[in-house]
């Protein structure tokens, strides 16, 4: 299935780079028809947004003193649960950018793993 998907997406840069008339034309309406819709053009920005680690660096820095706060006070707390806590507060993330950034804060020496199975998480 991978294989399939990247043979397509070659083929689609291919024509891209020949400057093939009808590859161009179904992008300028396909993307006529996103941004004429607020409610999928806010959807797209904000999946974009929420995926990309470097939108945010120093939103994503306070993002990691959050979670150090929630992990402190709620040591054995899993990744799932970070997650919840930071929907709670107002931030909506991605199961992975929350796995990324306790990631960070795991190879910074900050917090480590309980002896709970899975991954838990408390402070070093």
């Amino acid at each position: 299935m991978q294989r399939t998907t990247l043979n397509e997406l070659v083929k689609i840069l291919d024509r891209f780079q020949q400057g093939d008339r009808k590859l161009l034309e179904e992008g300028r309406l396909k993307a006529a028809m996103i941004l004429s819709d607020p409610i999928q053009t806010y959807r797209l920005m904000e999946k974009s947004r929420n995926a990309s680690p470097e939108a945010n660096k120093n939103e994503t820095r306070v993002t990691a003193a959050k979670a150090l706060d929630i992990i402190g006070k709620s040591s054995g707390i899993d990744t799932k649960g970070v997650r919840r806590t930071l929907e709670q507060l107002g931030q909506k993330l991605t199961m992975i950018r929350v796995s990324r950034i306790i990631t960070r804060l795991n190879r910074q020496g900050l917090i480590e793993k309980t002896e709970e199975k899975g991954y838990h998480w408390k402070l070093k």
